[in-house]
C-alpha cells in the first residue's frame, strides 16, 4: 500500500480523472446516437425481467452501471433507485451468505484485491473497499466477508455507500432518451463531484490507517 504522503501529486491526478471523465461523458453523450436507441430497447423489455437481470448478473461480474443504466431507463429515476435499492440489498445478503459457503473459492478469485486491504477495524476496511479506486464491484461485495467482517457492518454501510453510487447511473438512464445540454452538462458535473468525494474520503481513510487500532475479531483468512 503506497504511503499518503505526497500531497501534491494525487490531488492533480484525482483532477485530471475527474476532468477526463466529464470530458469523456460530454463526447459519448453528445456524439453517440445509439443512445436513444437504448433507451427504446430497454422500454420494450419486460419489467420483472429487467429486474432479474439487475439482481443476479452483478453476482456474476455483470458491470452492475450498465444495469442500473438500464433501470432509469425502463423504470425511470424514481421506480428505478427503489428497485436499485432493494437489487443492492438483495446482493449484499445473498454475496455474504454465498461466500460462508464457499469461502476458499472467494478467497482465490479475489485475492488481488485481499492484497490491498489494509489493517483496519471493520468500519474503516468496509468503507475503504467501497471508495477504493478501481475495485470492481463484484470484488467490493465478496471480498469483505471474507475479512470476516460482520454482516451488520457489511450491509448497513455498504448499502447506503452503494445507493449514492448507484444515482448517476439511473439518472442516466432515463435521460438517456434525451440527453439535452443541460442535462449532459449536469451529468458532468456530478460525475466529477462523485469522483472527488470518493478520492477525499479515500485519502482521508489512509492517513487514518496509518495508526490504526486493534483489528476486530481474530479468524485469519481463507487462503
Amino acid at each position: 500500500m503506497p504511503p499518503p504522503s505526497r500531497k501534491s501529486s494525487v490531488p492533480k491526478a484525482v483532477l485530471a480523472a475527474a476532468a477526463a471523465i466529464a470530458l469523456v461523458g460530454w463526447w459519448w453523450a453528445r456524439g453517440r446516437s445509439d443512445l436513444q436507441a437504448f433507451h427504446g430497447v430497454a422500454l420494450e423489455l419486460p419489467g420483472p425481467g429487467v429486474f432479474l437481470a439487475l439482481v443476479v448478473l452483478p453476482l456474476a461480474g455483470f458491470p452492475v452501471s450498465i444495469l442500473h443504466a438500464l433501470a432509469g431507463a425502463k423504470f425511470g429515476v424514481g421506480l428505478g433507485l427503489v428497485l436499485v435499492g432493494v437489487s443492492i440489498a438483495l446482493q449484499l445478503a445473498a454475496a455474504y451468505g454465498v461466500v460462508q459457503l464457499a469461502p476458499g473459492f472467494f478467497a482465490r478469485r479475489f485475492a488481488w484485491l485481499r492484497r490491498r486491504l489494509p489493517p483496519a477495524t471493520h468500519r474503516a476496511l468496509t468503507v475503504f473497499v467501497k471508495v477504493l479506486p478501481g475495485a470492481p464491484y463484484v470484488g467490493q461485495i465478496y471480498v469483505l466477508p471474507l475479512a470476516n467482517v460482520p454482516f451488520g457492518i457489511y450491509f448497513w454501510y455498504g448499502l447506503p455507500l452503494h445507493f449514492v453510487r448507484a444515482i448517476i447511473g439511473v439518472v442516466f438512464g432515463e435521460w438517456s432518451g434525451d440527453m439535452s445540454d443541460g442535462r449532459v452538462a449536469a451529468f458532468a458535473v456530478y460525475s466529477i463531484l462523485i469522483t472527488l468525494t470518493c478520492a477525499w474520503a479515500f485519502r482521508r481513510l489512509l492517513v487514518r490507517l496509518q495508526s490504526p487500532p486493534p483489528a476486530e475479531g481474530g479468524r485469519t483468512l481463507p487462503a
